[in-house]
């Protein structure tokens, strides 16, 4: 049994407290069998621990009471980067990391000996709710062990920045407060797209952007002139679009594998997802939040016909971002190399270019459609009438796996098997060790069994 690491497939509802909202609602959205990328979370118990293993609990109080809340935050993120990883948490952590590099299909030999580490995005998940458009505490493009194990110190210091602490403070949030990490394998995407479940003005509809490139979480800046379209709840049709002017797309640069904003010349005046793309994604936001029960904004990824989730955030009073014009202090992740920079700067907000605007029809629901026929006295009575209304168009829902579906799943459950087999090898070096023969041979008998079992199910 891990003690600070836990697969998406064994949350639950009850981990609240320990992982945090984001990670709960993301297995809630996995158990129903949507697609999420290789997940694992990183528990707040692991952050209590570096505190006191490290004696900076009562430092970062008193940096807290003595600095302002700018100052505090770099202080606070420069303390972490210099502190160590408690050694057993290090351990479950790289272990963890290294289970996302197999791919369906790989054989058990390469499965325990071959590592090609892939890059990674972790993502705060706090146990109170975070504002709608909280973006603080997420960093994507990480790769490496000693990477990882820096941006996770980047992610818990984030819990002290002035943007986090002035919101806790509005909202009324007490300390003792705690926060949950996730880490998730990055998926070669083409299209990121962001759906609100309901609109600012309007429950019955959804907001889907779209854009080109990587999602625009953990970078230096949004991009601008994402594609939107309004969508019905009820349908599930488009109402009303916008294909915008978007500059420039977030990508991974070949050479130094950093996230640059590439320019995109004329391609940024196309529409950056198809409407058949559109109406899907707002179904997968529609059904993902009847499985949580809120309202929640949800960021996807888009590769040929095929979509991810990869973080769901619900949605706590509309969707507009607060910006003001104010000095503040900004600290980044440099994934290559584990480094935190300071600056000063101004949050500024900036309009939105829009090159085509089109109408949809608009889409009645049955009951506004009798209406409408008795308003024409085309019945006189709809009880009495014989006349059939046809119902909206609707997308499809899939309730069997798709092989998609299928393949995401064989994924997971051979990640769950590699931290299987580490547990086991590790068990089996502490027998030997021990001189415990009859112990060694009892997991040498589980691990080849694992492996059997692997092979299998290729």
């Amino acid at each position: 049994m891990l003690r600070y690491v836990i697969t998406l497939n064994n949350v639950n509802q009850a981990d609240v407290q320990h992982l945090g909202f984001r990670a709960v609602d993301l297995a809630n959205i996995k158990e129903k069998r949507l697609n999420i990328p290789l997940t694992f979370v990183v528990n707040s118990q692991a952050f209590e621990d570096f505190l006191d293993e490290n004696n900076i609990r009562q430092k970062v109080e008193s940096i807290i009471k003595e600095e302002k809340p700018a100052d505090a935050y770099a202080l606070i993120a420069e303390l972490f980067s210099k502190s160590a990883l408690p050694k057993e948490l290090e351990a479950e952590l790289y272990d963890a990391y290294e289970s996302l590099t197999i791919e369906p299909g790989a054989d058990a030999s390469s499965i325990v000996s071959k590592w090609d580490f892939p890059f990674v995005t972790l993502f705060r998940s706090t146990n109170y709710l975070l504002s709608t458009e909280d973006d603080e505490g997420i960093v994507q493009n990480v790769r490496g062990k000693e990477n990882v194990g820096a941006a996770l110190k980047f992610v818990w210091a984030s819990l002290y920045s002035p943007r986090s602490a002035i919101y806790r403070d509005k909202s009324g949030i007490k300390p003792p407060f705690s926060t949950g990490v996730i880490v998730q394998k990055m998926k070669k995407i083409r299209q990121s797209a962001i759906a609100y479940s309901r609109c600012e003005d309007d429950e019955k509809t959804i907001l889907v952007k779209c854009f080109f490139g990587l999602p625009d979480y953990g970078f230096e800046k949004e991009v601008m002139g994402k594609d939107e379209f309004f969508v019905d709840m009820n349908s599930l049709m488009i109402k009303k679009g916008e294909v915008n002017m978007q500059e420039y797309s977030i990508d991974r640069d070949f050479d130094t594998e950093e996230l640059i904003a590439r320019q995109l010349g004329d391609n940024g005046t196309n529409q950056k997802v198809n409407e058949k793309l559109v109406c899907e994604i707002a179904r997968l936001a529609k059904r993902s939040k009847s499985f949580i029960g809120k309202d929640i904004k949800i960021y996807f990824g888009v590769k040929d016909e095929y979509i991810f989730i990869f973080l769901a955030n619900r949605m706590v009073g509309g969707t507009k971002r607060v910006i003001e014009e104010a000095e503040n202090v900004e600290v980044k992740f440099d994934a290559k190399g584990g480094k935190t920079i300071t600056q000063s700067q101004e949050i500024m907000g900036a309009p939105k270019e829009t090159k085509i605007s089109f109408e949809m029809p608009k889409i009645l629901s049955i009951e506004e459609a009798k209406q409408e026929l008795l308003k024409e006295k085309r019945v006189e009575d709809w009880s009495e009438s014989e006349v059939e209304v046809e119902a909206p168009p609707r997308v499809e829902v899939y309730e069997e796996k798709t092989a998609q579906e299928e393949e995401v799943e064989k994924e997971i459950n051979l990640m769950e098997e590699v931290l299987g087999i580490k547990e086991i090898t590790e068990r089996m070096e502490e027998h030997a060790l021990n001189n415990n023969k009859e112990a060694y041979e009892r997991e040498a008998r589980e691990l080849k069994s694992k492996i059997r079992r692997i092979r299998d199910e290729e």
